[in-house]
């Protein structure tokens, strides 16, 4: 693990971080409906070992119109790749089992086309461990309600859209 990411003491405080910003959301929230029309049928993988950022992730993107699958760790994450394929992945860089890192060099060995990646981490260093590894997008933890709705629309294919990124292509006979 690397020296610069969260101390156990400060990771078990990111639950109450997360609690906080929940609590945070204007009184009455209600997803937009001209978004949970467009994003019907997205599929994002959420990938963190914090139960409660799961939860948060989890909570707000189904009430946007995303369908929402969570994950542990990187290698519950792929097998649940490997049974359905995801549109997008938000994935937590440091986890027990398997890392993001990890993660990413094992999802980008599959064949099949590779759905975006999002990383997150409170490390100092979060960003550029993201950008090492092949991640797409970075969120710096804690982050709110608009960075998070942001960054994934940024990066989820809309349906009927054009397909983000290199594409799979067939050669001729």
């Amino acid at each position: 693990m690397c020296p610069d990411a969260l101390a156990p003491e400060a990771r078990a405080g990111m639950s109450q971080a997360w609690d906080l910003a929940r609590s945070s959301w204007p009184a009455g929230y209600v997803p937009q409906e001209r978004l949970a029309t467009v994003n019907a049928g997205a599929r994002i993988l959420v990938v963190d070992d914090d139960e409660s950022i799961l939860d948060f992730i989890g909570e707000v993107l189904t009430d946007e119109g995303y369908v929402t699958v969570t994950a542990s760790n990187g290698a519950e994450a792929l097998a649940l790749i490997l049974a359905q394929p995801p549109d997008l992945i938000i994935l937590d860089i440091w986890m027990p089992i398997m890392d993001g890192p990890s993660f990413i060099r094992a999802y980008h060995q599959t064949p099949q086309p590779h759905a975006p990646i999002i990383a997150m981490s409170a490390a100092r260093d979060g960003a550029a461990i993201a950008a090492d590894s092949g991640a797409d997008g970075f969120l710096a933890k804690p982050f709110g309600l608009d960075a998070l709705l942001q960054t994934v629309g940024a990066h989820v294919s809309r349906p009927g859209a054009a397909p983000k990124g290199p594409q799979p292509r067939t050669l001729p006979c």
